[in-house]
């Protein structure tokens, strides 16, 4: 093996793991931080304000909570095959640069693309979910104002 290469491999190895893990990290941690607390707040927003008996937009509000749980359940299961993808990644690096294997170079990974749509959806998730507890909240604010 040469020298170059090997050090082109090493280099490689620890940029990619160093990017994604704090990507992942930052994304994560934002997802299952504001998910939990929009799960919180519209718990105590409809317990303290708007009585279900009386709130308007009821499913909404209960949609926005599958919303915010399918945000951490896509976020913990991506938690769970990272460790794995980074495995596959660095095994596919290791086969083109040290190995001179050319079909590795851009060699798809199965589970980069799981994670990729897992941290879609939850990202998603969040911002729908948000978007109709805002809309829930407005609308039984408005409609305590008006009596």
């Amino acid at each position: 093996m040469n020298t170059q290469a090997f050090t082109l491999w090493r280099d490689y190895q620890k940029a990619h793991w160093e990017l994604r893990n704090r990507s992942f990290e930052q994304f994560d941690k934002a997802v299952l931080t504001l998910s939990s607390a929009g799960l919180g707040f519209s718990l105590a927003f409809l317990r303290d304000f708007a009585q279900p008996k009386e709130a308007i937009f009821l499913d909404g509000l209960m949609t926005s909570w599958g919303l915010f749980a399918l945000a951490v359940i896509t976020t913990v299961v991506s938690f769970f095959i990272s460790p794995f993808e980074v495995a596959q990644q660095l095994s596919n690096a290791e086969k083109y640069y040290v190995d001179g294997k050319r079909k590795y170079f851009n060699k798809k990974n199965r589970l980069t693309v799981a994670i990729t749509w897992l941290n879609a959806t939850s990202g998603v998730s969040l911002l729908v979910a948000v978007v109709i507890t805002v809309l829930f909240v407005s609308l039984n604010i408005a409609a305590k104002a008006r009596g």
